[in-house]
């Protein structure tokens, strides 16, 4: 199942001016949706969850920001300890990221489960997972 995204200019928002919108159409699976968005570099990683506010399996992905199939999985939080899937990830924060580590800062939602984690995952792992498919 795909996912949109709305791509507008800050600068025609800002200034009232020519908003050169564009619709992407992101392959994320059957009832995943996207969670946040957040620039890191010169690509975007998606938090892609549940469509419905329920718990269940949440990734993250890089996606270029121009082409459609340009989206590539960096990391199952199903696979890392104290981000399972009874946790709902909400929010995506890009730390840092060299040729080594990318460190990244998720929130979740809930009373109980709401606490931040902060991961690294390595660029042995992340490229690993890039050459699997969707």
């Amino acid at each position: 199942m795909t996912r949109s995204v709305l791509s507008v200019s800050l600068k025609g928002l800002a200034k009232d001016g020519e908003l050169g919108a564009q619709l992407f159409r992101i392959p994320l699976g059957d009832g995943m949706g996207v969670r946040d968005i957040a620039l890191e570099g010169d690509h975007f990683l998606i938090l892609a969850g549940p469509a419905a506010d329920v718990t269940g399996k949440y990734s993250i992905y890089t996606w270029d920001g121009v082409m459609e199939d340009g989206i590539a999985p960096v990391v199952s939080l199903t696979d890392i300890p104290g981000a399972g899937d009874n946790r709902k990830a909400e929010a995506l924060f890009p730390i840092s990221h060299d040729e080594h580590v990318r460190r990244l800062l998720v929130l979740f939602d809930g009373e109980k489960e709401g606490s931040p984690l902060l991961l690294g995952i390595s660029e042995e792992i992340a490229s690993t997972l890039s050459n699997a498919t969707i």
